[in-house]
């Protein structure tokens, strides 16, 4: 599992192996966070993987 910048207590549950991964769009272009709007999108898994923050907090789960 993959943790994002915070420690622990924030885990991005990315599948393992991930950086093999191949997509036809990134992540981001793609996904949205309705709820949050305003979070930023970054990639993971070779930008496959979109996962959303505001500032350094992982929010996606909220999305």
């Amino acid at each position: 599992m993959t943790l994002a910048q915070g420690g622990p207590s924030h885990p991005l549950d990315l599948p393992e192996h991930c950086e093999n991964t191949f997509c036809i769009a990134p992540a981001c272009h793609v996904e949205r966070c309705t709820r949050k709007p305003w979070a930023r999108c970054r990639g993971f898994c070779n930008d496959c993987v979109a996962r959303f923050y505001i500032g350094f907090r992982h929010m996606t789960p909220e999305c």
